[in-house]
């Protein structure tokens, strides 16, 4: 089976290929207001003051946050409009986290939030909450963000296997439903200007949305074992 219709294309002439759609394991139906505890800080703020709330993986870590701290006038911009859940990865957590304490000035420290890592149940909290996503571009992750919806900027990461995250970057991008952004073009200047666009265009977010959701294959699961019946009963 096939969760891209690039591949399915690409395939389809030389073998039996199914459209499928991307298994996703997480409960995405329960409320954001069930979050864990470790994403509750995130939630009541959104509850008291009117902030976006991005969630950033891992990737973001890597990149280094220092580089969104150099620009003072551009991470003035992201930090006065919106509310971060960065997930940093294990290896990170510690670095990013004294960086972190360095760069946000007092006043807007309790709108970022580093987290090592999070379980399945809180990453679907994450997404269920959350007004944007920040993201590499596995087929998980994509299906995921097109499961629910999420307006997202996708950074493929360079080298990945037969340079599959950027071929699924730019397949999810296609019908609108995200921007692509390459890695070396993630500076600071260029994401708050793309985030001042985008969050200026409730239409253009909505738009992404829809697209995202038209993305998304819900039935993947019973599509693929279907097929797998279908093949024992012969």
């Amino acid at each position: 089976h096939s969760g891209f219709a690039l591949a399915f294309h690409l395939h389809a002439v030389e073998t039996h290929v199914a459209l499928a759609g991307f298994r996703i394991f997480r409960d995405h139906q329960r409320p954001g207001d069930e979050a864990a505890a470790v994403l509750r800080p995130a939630l009541q703020h959104r509850k008291l003051v009117q902030r976006k709330i991005i969630f950033a993986d891992h990737f973001l870590a890597r990149a280094g946050l220092h580089r969104l701290g150099k620009k003072r006038a551009d991470f003035r911009q992201l930090r006065q409009h919106f509310e971060l859940i960065h997930q940093t990865g294990l290896a990170n957590f510690d670095a990013v986290s004294k960086e972190a304490q360095a760069i946000i000035p007092e006043g807007f420290k309790k709108y970022y939030h580093a987290l090592s890592f999070l379980n399945d149940a809180e990453l679907a909290c994450a997404y269920q909450a959350t007004d944007f996503v920040i993201s590499r571009a596995g087929a998980g992750s994509i299906f995921e963000i097109a499961a629910l919806g999420k307006p997202s900027i996708l950074v493929p990461l360079p080298g990945s296997a037969q340079n599959h995250q950027q071929k699924n970057a730019y397949a999810f991008a296609e019908n609108g439903a995200s921007i692509v952004l390459e890695q070396n073009n993630f500076t600071p200047h260029f994401l708050s200007e793309i985030m001042k666009f985008l969050f200026s265009d409730q239409i253009k977010l909505d738009t992404m949305s829809e697209k995202a959701k038209e993305f998304s294959q819900p039935q993947a699961a019973r599509i693929i074992a279907e097929y797998l019946l279908a093949y024992l009963m012969q």
